[in-house]
């Protein structure tokens, strides 16, 4: 900052404060408050040449900023890699199979049928993975316990003592006395006598075919006699 500058911009400061008291005077008739105005404008000056002569004064500041901001990037990105990667982890640790029915849904006289199932299941995969049965029975096997898993809230929703007591027979007598007595054989043994165990898994199958196709004309008859009724009071 050089004198001439600093007293240049102060004289302005001081003309423009001076003319700004003539045109105060107008309004105000006390000397003192026209007398502000050269003083303001004088010290205006003075600080309008210290600014302008250091114009980057205010720029060096945030010119280095970043550098900080660099820096804390570039510390958090081991948490966010850190976060990143245990989520995988997490999302595999939280999630498990879900039954293909729930228990809660299932009535209690079908409880001991639907964990006999399940057990049932465990043991035909488990000896499909050791090479003990063949794809034949594990599919077929399985896909009877899924649909005996699946029928069974249905017959529950019905309240039919009889119906619920052959399924239940029909699972934990009739199917249990030919799958357990074949996975006892050996391989030489299973091989003979596969056909008996899937021509039982079939019988089984035809059984529950049976017992749905009953309800559903049950209900299909219900349903016809109730659109009669209604027919006959309305028409």
């Amino acid at each position: 900052m050089t004198f001439w500058k600093t007293f240049g911009k102060s004289t302005v400061g001081g003309i423009v404060g001076y003319l700004a008291g003539i045109l105060a005077g107008f309004w105000f008739t006390e000397d003192y408050i026209t007398l502000i105005f050269p003083v303001v404008g004088t010290l205006s000056g003075v600080v309008w040449a210290k600014l302008s002569s250091n114009p980057t004064a205010n720029l060096d500041k945030p010119l280095a900023e970043p550098v900080h901001i660099q820096e804390s990037m570039a510390t958090d990105r081991p948490l966010a890699s850190t976060l990143t990667e245990d989520r995988p982890v997490n999302r595999l640790s939280s999630s498990s199979p879900a039954p293909v029915v729930e228990q809660e849904a299932v009535p209690p006289i079908f409880q001991p049928v639907l964990e006999y199932l399940a057990v049932l299941e465990d043991m035909v995969i488990s000896e499909g993975q050791k090479n003990n049965l063949d794809n034949e029975i594990v599919e077929k096997s399985c896909s009877l316990f899924l649909r005996l898993q699946r029928v069974l809230p249905m017959l529950g929703e019905l309240h039919n003592d009889e119906i619920n007591h052959t399924v239940k027979r029909l699972v934990l007598k009739d199917l249990n006395s030919i799958i357990n007595p074949f996975l006892r054989l050996s391989g030489e043994a299973k091989s003979k006598n596969r056909r008996v165990l899937l021509d039982g898994i079939k019988d089984v199958d035809s059984r529950i075919t049976h017992i749905v196709k009953t309800i559903e004309h049950k209900d299909l008859m219900e349903l016809q006699t109730r659109a009669e009724l209604l027919h006959q009071r309305y028409s």
